[in-house]
């Protein structure tokens, strides 16, 4: 059994959600991690006092994308399992009912990126970079949860160089809200998410829910498109035996 991926702590006023990710080394994801992560959004939003969730990483970066060793060992059968975990997972944390904040350090690679470009704010660790470098191992994905906060043209070269981009040029464009050095991460955070809950319960749930229903872009469908023809790039790299 594997350990679990998610760490959770509730503040004592019960209205700030942390969700930490942690599995050394490099908060790589599983289809565990996926389960793991739906299951504390849908706490975040049953709860009747969570007002705001803080999305951090412990270690050396924020997180390096999905487990490779797993896929490498994925059936088509247990791929087939897998991509719904992930879009559901992704979906979760997009359409989450409280406002969320991603605290990201270090690196965000492919569905770490997909994690921390799914937050509503996002405040970064200097130095800290994300990337969708999924053609450098034949396969589609990420570019439309980017695109969320990038202009199109970024979001296209990210996705077809997979080159890394710096969260001080996100700040630039107005993607990331604030650039801190590390040590200054979790408290900027935690008072932003503190500035939001005193808002009112009701006042911030009502205003995140207005804000995902006029939302612009592709959303779901640019997810499971993405999956769908990464899937054809995988089968024509490794045609399954007959």
């Amino acid at each position: 059994m594997q350990s679990p991926m998610i760490k959770k702590e509730i503040s004592d006023d019960l209205k700030i959600m942390t969700i930490a990710l942690d599995r050394p080394p490099v908060n790589a994801w599983t289809k565990e991690g996926y389960i793991e992560l739906s299951s504390a959004i849908a706490e975040a939003n049953a709860s009747t006092t969570i007002s705001v969730v803080i999305l951090k990483a412990h270690g050396r970066m924020f997180s390096a994308g999905a487990d490779v060793k797993t896929l490498a060992a994925d059936s088509v059968e247990d791929a087939a399992r897998r991509r719904p975990l992930l879009r559901k997972a992704a979906f979760d944390l997009m359409e989450c009912q409280v406002p969320v904040i991603a605290a990201v350090h270090g690196l965000a690679i492919g569905m770490g990126a997909v994690v921390v470009t799914s937050a509503d704010v996002i405040i970064a660790a200097e130095g800290a970079e994300l990337a969708i470098p999924e053609i450098n191992v034949g396969v589609a994905g990420a570019a439309a949860a980017i695109r969320r906060i990038v202009p199109e043209h970024l979001a296209r070269s990210m996705a077809l160089t997979g080159r890394r981009v710096t969260v001080e040029r996100l700040y630039e464009i107005g993607s990331v809200e604030k650039v801190v050095p590390k040590e200054s991460l979790e408290a900027e955070a935690y008072e932003l998410a503190e500035l939001i809950s005193s808002k009112g319960y009701l006042a911030v749930r009502k205003w995140k829910e207005s804000l995902n229903l006029t939302e612009p872009g592709m959303g779901r469908r640019g997810l499971m498109i993405e999956q769908c023809l990464g899937q054809e790039l995988s089968l024509l790299s490794n045609p399954p035996s007959l």
